[in-house]
């Protein structure tokens, strides 16, 4: 009964210190992983940076860039992007693994790329006129949503 009250207090706490995180927005640049900062300036030069979001998890950070355009870039802790979302243009096929930007230009020649998203074993792209393309880690496509 005792180790039960010393026990709830601990597991309380424990929690309440994984559900914190620390937040910062910025408009500095440098506060980017070295190879974030690399794929901004190079996939996305023509926008200047409206801000950046820091999110500092207990184990994890996660960096969130918008343009002022309404484009916005999200990376890991290590600075790989994970996901690039345009609200107002194309997302630059240089961005996406070549053999997924390939197929989408021989199948798709007049949709363009909304937003694409890499995961561990899968990578998403929407395109604007809803459709969503599913890969593999390899570019093979897998299925297709709508």
């Amino acid at each position: 009964m005792v180790m039960k009250f010393l026990f709830l207090p601990l597991l309380f706490a424990s929690a309440a210190l994984a559900s914190c995180q620390n937040e910062t927005v910025t408009r500095d640049m440098a506060q980017l992983p070295q190879q974030a900062r690399s794929f901004v300036e190079q996939h996305f030069s023509g926008h200047p940076i409206s801000y950046v979001k820091i999110d500092k998890e207990w184990l994890d950070t996660e960096y969130k860039v918008v343009l002022t355009n309404g484009d916005e870039v999200n990376f890991d802790a290590d600075g790989d992007w994970k996901k690039v979302e345009c609200k107002r243009s194309a997302v630059p096929l240089s961005v996406i693994v070549p053999k997924v930007a390939s197929y989408v230009q021989q199948n798709f020649p007049t949709d363009s790329v909304a937003s694409v998203e890499m995961h561990a074993r899968k990578i998403e792209v929407e395109l604007y006129n809803g459709l969503k393309l599913v890969f593999d880690s390899e570019g093979n496509l897998k299925r297709l949503k709508d």
